[in-house]
């Protein structure tokens, strides 16, 4: 019996020698995994961070979020952990399981919803938001984001659905959507064409926006017991492109307005319900496009304001500036944003080779003003040579664009422009003339062609920037050999961390002055609109920099993330964010009057 008892105490001295062992490892490994991931680049840190336990990831997250003795030290932790750890849905899952988050309630007190995905995250942004507006850190219950969403959209389109997933990845429900199609639908049945008439009285369709609302109420009632109020309604305008039926919708619309301009092309309301055909990719009425776009917009915020709603992605004038080349040219240049020398009223080809010599350029991209995807893009260059001996000068000229001339084959004189995805080259005057004088003729913009910088010998490249909330959050690299860089045009992406380290050596610190035009586009030309889509060029040394446009509709572009969040999701966040210090200096102010009292 003694024996048995020595050998069982031998036993439990040895257990704790290994418990006591295995402790030790587990705080050695803990903290060399905290110096692997301060030293190692981003990249070797994450598959580092892949390889270790997820009891050891919940332990050092735990500490990190728990821990109140240093904030400085652990926002900077937790910013560096975000960087190199994806899987934040299974590491909360870890917490809970490893009961390292003692009394954290995951379905009651989240920083943003029920759901798991970017918690960390949106902790580091609501860290900084609230240490700059001194604002005391509070997880949001889910009650406690009234914010819903109205989507003024085409269902169909990849641009709601990828919207409607970024809300669901924060755990919001979907936004009530209303489609262009109904705004513009008659709902009649043509019987010459068997097609649903559009609205033909320069009206909008009626719809009962009241009833939408108190669907959205009662939505928001059976889910959190609370009232929802109409200024917790944020209503998402989203483009119209892309289907057939709005296009018709939007030229009857603009009826009316393209009658009192002498330029461009024009259908009737008639011809729009009983002969108008879809023809893919065919570039036509677009002025008459464009004001039957900014009419209809112009009826929906009347609309919705008098119904109380009063948040917007954007508003009436930025979007009309953004859908118009010439008119956000303008007010670049008002607000000293560097771009290239743009001119406004040229009218036909003959004008513009004037302006072209007056102004010492043989180089210009003619650029429909109400255009995008390229449409209507074109880069034209002209050289005079004289010959030796002679006073006679050859005048020899090359238009480059995804423009492609159809011409009739028994009526040459007559001709369609289609939008192509492939890159065409004229070098006939002929050629040139009639499709420069078809795309000034529905208004457009002459831009002085400065030379972009070269990407590491692919070719010219420019910049997609996304910036959203007034900062840059996600961009893309665009590169070519043909002076378009549309990455529909077959063009290709380049790496966005090997352009930072070029940009980095060419022209160091150019990237700040990057971000501080961003940043003034945003907060002094487009203070009200959510997001914005900036194309951004180099010169060839990469000593500066010219905006090339700005696009209202500019946030598709899709595997590009920031912080672990596509565009969509970085819009959202956003959005909460906005509604969150919102809601807290409210509740300031009034425990400060409280106090007064």
């Amino acid at each position: 019996m003694l024996q048995n008892h020595q050998q069982e105490s031998t036993q439990q001295d040895s257990t704790i020698n290994t418990t006591s062992i295995e402790n030790r490892q587990n705080i050695s490994f803990t903290q060399e995994c905290f110096e692997r991931i301060r030293q190692l680049p981003v990249q070797l840190s994450r598959d580092t961070f892949d390889l270790i336990h997820s009891r050891v990831k919940s332990f050092i997250f735990s500490i990190i979020i728990e821990s109140e003795e240093d904030r400085n030290e652990r926002k900077n932790l937790v910013h560096t952990l975000s960087m190199v750890c994806k899987e934040w849905r299974q590491l909360l899952k870890d917490l809970i399981k490893y009961k390292f988050l003692i009394g954290f309630d995951v379905h009651r007190m989240t920083v943003i919803g029920n759901k798991f995905d970017g918690f960390v995250v949106c902790l580091i942004r609501f860290w900084n938001i609230c240490i700059v507006n001194n604002l005391m850190i509070q997880f949001a219950p889910v009650k406690g984001i009234k914010q819903r969403f109205l989507i003024i959209g085409n269902e169909e389109n990849r641009r709601v659905g990828f919207f409607q997933a970024a809300l669901s990845s924060f755990g919001l429900p979907p936004g009530e959507c209303v489609t262009w199609e109904m705004l513009l639908s008659t709902g009649i049945v043509n019987p010459h064409n068997h097609q649903i008439n559009v609205v033909d009285n320069n009206q909008i369709a009626p719809i009962d926006w009241q009833q939408i609302i108190d669907k959205m109420k009662r939505k928001y009632f059976k889910q959190t017991g609370e009232e929802l109020e109409t200024g917790d309604i944020v209503v998402r305008i989203d483009s119209p492109g892309e289907n057939f039926f709005v296009e018709r919708g939007l030229l009857s619309l603009g009826c009316e307005g393209i009658n009192q301009e002498e330029f461009g092309t024009r259908v009737s309301e008639y011809d729009i319900n009983n002969i108008l055909a879809f023809d893919l990719g065919q570039v036509r009425y677009v002025r008459q496009w464009y004001l039957g776009f900014i009419n209809a917009l112009e009826q929906l915020f009347d609309i919705l304001r008098g119904h109380g709603i009063r948040q917007f992605s954007s508003t009436l004038d930025e979007i009309s500036s953004t859908f118009d080349k010439r008119m956000c040219h303008s007010l670049l240049v008002k607000h000293g944003i560097p771009v290239p020398r743009g001119f406004y009223n040229v009218r036909n080809y003959d004008e513009m080779v004037e302006v072209m010599k007056s102004n010492n350029m043989n180089r210009v991209f003619v650029k429909l003003a109400h255009g995008s995807s390229a449409s209507g893009v074109i880069a034209y260059c002209f050289v005079e040579q004289r010959i030796i001996g002679s006073t006679e000068t050859v005048f020899k000229e090359l238009a480059t664009t995804s423009s492609e001339l159809v011409r009739d084959r028994n009526f040459p004189q007559y001709f369609k422009v289609y939008n192509s995805l492939r890159i065409r080259r004229y070098t006939k005057n002929e050629d040139i003339k009639q499709v420069i004088d078809f795309v000034l003729a529905e208004g457009a913009i002459v831009e002085e062609w400065v030379e972009k910088a070269d990407y590491m010998g692919r070719g010219n490249f420019d910049l997609r920037i996304v910036v959203v909330g007034g900062k840059i959050m996600n961009f893309v690299v665009r590169t070519s050999r043909n002076p378009m860089t549309n990455l529909h045009l077959g063009n290709k992406r380049g790496e966005c961390d090997d352009f930072l380290r070029l940009l980095e050596y060419k022209a160091p610190g150019s990237w700040d002055k990057v971000k501080v035009t961003c940043e003034s586009i945003a907060n002094e030309c487009f203070p009200n609109s959510l997001c914005l889509g900036v194309d951004l060029m180099f010169s060839e040394n990469f000593q500066e920099h010219f905006i090339v446009e700005v696009n209202g509709f500019g946030d598709l572009i899709p595997r590009i993330y920031f912080d672990n969040l596509d565009t969509y999701q970085t819009q959202v966040r956003e959005s909460i964010e906005r509604y969150i210090i919102k809601e807290q200096i409210t509740h300031t102010m009034l425990d400060d009057d409280d106090d007064v009292e």
